[in-house]
């Protein structure tokens, strides 16, 4: 069946210091009714089906800082946090009752920097450094709240240089190497996880006509 929900949210948007700074917060509630879900099927069967859940009620808040401290460095940071659980689902067999929903992160932290050296000589028309932070979790893979992946966090890296219409990056993600679960799935009777990408590192060239 389809779903239906009703979404309430209040926010602002700031812009202090002759721009300079950026702020944006919000708090939102959402209704949701017949709420749609991916449910695996028992036994030996693989694959993957839908269902409706009775109702579910998610509330949360967001907030975004995003500041130009000189011309050359800029500061970002934002969290949001999300609690979804189950007010109404009874498949039958268990009740799922104030259960978390699966595949909801309760937290989002998102961190970056960077630093630009503008007419950086013959080499380059701009250079710019750049070091970023995500972090996530905690997440529930089933609605039973039997499997799930802990906070986790992921450090990317970037050298990035721009010469007229040729720009290189030098760029790496997950640099920590962070071990974590991206995904979960049962098949043919057997519960799966698949990890997340490790610490990998590339090169980016590009030209514009």
């Amino acid at each position: 069946k389809p779903e239906y929900s009703w979404n309430y949210e209040v926010g602002t948007h700031l812009t202090l210091l002759g721009g300079k700074l950026n702020a944006d917060a919000a708090l939102f509630y959402i209704d949701c009714t017949d709420q749609q879900l991916t449910v695996f099927p028992d036994g030996k069967t693989t694959g993957r089906m839908m269902t409706n859940a009775g109702k579910t009620k998610s509330i949360g808040g967001e907030i975004a800082l995003d500041a130009q401290i000189t011309p050359a460095l800029r500061l970002g940071i934002s969290y949001g946090h999300t609690s979804a659980k189950f007010v109404k689902y009874d498949d039958g067999i268990n009740n799922y009752k104030n259960n978390y929903v699966p595949y909801v992160p309760q937290n989002t932290l998102a961190a970056n920097a960077s630093y630009t050296f503008w007419n950086a000589g013959k080499l380059a028309d701009k250079i710019q450094l750049r070091l970023g932070y995500n972090g996530i979790g905690k997440i529930w893979w089933d609605e039973a709240n039997l499997n799930s992946q802990k906070f986790y966090s992921l450090l990317n890296a970037s050298v990035y240089a721009e010469k007229g219409k040729f720009s290189l990056e030098l760029w790496s993600k997950n640099l920590n190497d962070a071990n974590y679960n991206a995904f979960y799935f049962v098949s043919v009777g057997n519960a799966f996880f698949s990890q997340g990408n490790p610490a990998e590192y590339g090169v980016t060239l590009l030209f514009q006509l």
